[in-house]
């Protein structure tokens, strides 16, 4: 299969979020939630086609993700961050950008000057949300945790994936919290 060829992962291997993402993608399918089924489907495929730009660019760069995407220890907010580097290197190949991947920041952008890009999550499990604030709190626990950091470049670009927050069945509240800027702008501004 192709998840087996690129990845090294197999099906049996239910603890990985890939793999995870395949079989629910199944179940909620075939149990009739078949919007959500294929949305879980298309997120692993493009995962896997990010996967396959990487290797066409450069074995050494796919080399480092898969091993990334191996890890035995990968939890599942790990695996969104690196979900996002893998989506961010396949942009920036399909943008012709000369890049290289590094560690903090995680993409060092080349030319006309040397700009970072930190890649970083904001996951929450939106079935145990109590509050619709905890949805801007994790955007704003993202951008804190990055502040920390001690970069290689002197211009960085955050960026975070927060498709966990948007996408999250039968929670629209949080896609319009987010998306009120009056109420989630000054909460992220100095962060």
């Amino acid at each position: 299969t192709l998840l087996e060829n690129l990845t090294g992962l197999k099906l049996d291997q239910r603890k990985h979020p890939l793999v995870q993402h395949l079989i629910s993608a199944k179940k909620n399918y075939y149990s009739g939630k078949k919007r959500l089924g294929c949305a879980k489907l298309t997120f692993a495929k493009l995962a896997l086609e990010d996967l396959q730009k990487i290797l066409a660019y450069g074995k050494s760069l796919y080399e480092h993700f898969r091993k990334e995407l191996l890890r035995k220890s990968l939890p599942l907010q790990n695996y969104f961050g690196l979900r996002l580097e893998l989506r961010m290197a396949a942009s920036l190949i399909d943008a012709k950008i000369p890049f290289t991947k590094s560690e903090t920041p995680d993409f060092i952008l080349n030319k006309p000057i040397n700009i970072g890009i930190e890649c970083t999550s904001a996951h929450l499990n939106l079935f145990t949300i109590n509050r619709p604030k905890q949805v801007i709190y994790k955007v704003v626990s993202a951008i804190e945790k990055k502040n920390g950091y001690t970069y290689k470049t002197p211009l960085n670009i955050l960026t975070i994936d927060i498709t966990n927050l948007l996408h999250h069945e039968g929670q629209k509240q949080c896609a319009r919290i987010l998306a009120d800027m009056d109420k989630s702008r000054p909460l992220l501004i100095g962060k």
